[in-house]
């Protein structure tokens, strides 16, 4: 007599995850002004001398510093990079001056190529 054949157990292949999280969600900046009540980034009186102090010592302890940088120079927004606002631990001068170097070594790579 013939036994019956194993019972087989069927495992459904599980979907892959595909969701990506924006760097935004890591950002050690997330909910802190709705947290504490200001926004140390967009300070009232950006001129002085210590008005990014808060934001700079929270922007380096950031995981994202790096997404951040490139969103606030522009290669992440699509619209340019902000005026505004201190952005991966640089104010808006900082930024701007680092974008000014960026785009003398890409033309001068250019040329070089």
């Amino acid at each position: 007599m013939l036994s019956p054949a194993p019972a087989r157990s069927v495992i459904k292949p599980q979907p892959r995850a595909t969701a990506v999280i924006d760097w935004r969600e890591l950002a050690a900046c997330k909910g802190w002004a709705e947290k504490y009540g200001s926004d140390p980034w967009f300070p009232d009186r950006p001129s002085a001398p210590s008005a990014y102090e808060t934001a700079e010592k929270i922007c380096e302890s950031c995981p994202v510093v790096q997404q951040c940088l490139e969103f606030a120079l522009g290669g992440d927004n699509g619209r340019g990079q902000p005026r505004w606002g201190m952005y991966a631990g640089m104010t808006p001068e900082e930024r701007a001056s680092m974008a000014r170097r960026r785009k003398r070594q890409e033309q001068k790579e250019r040329r070089e190529a």
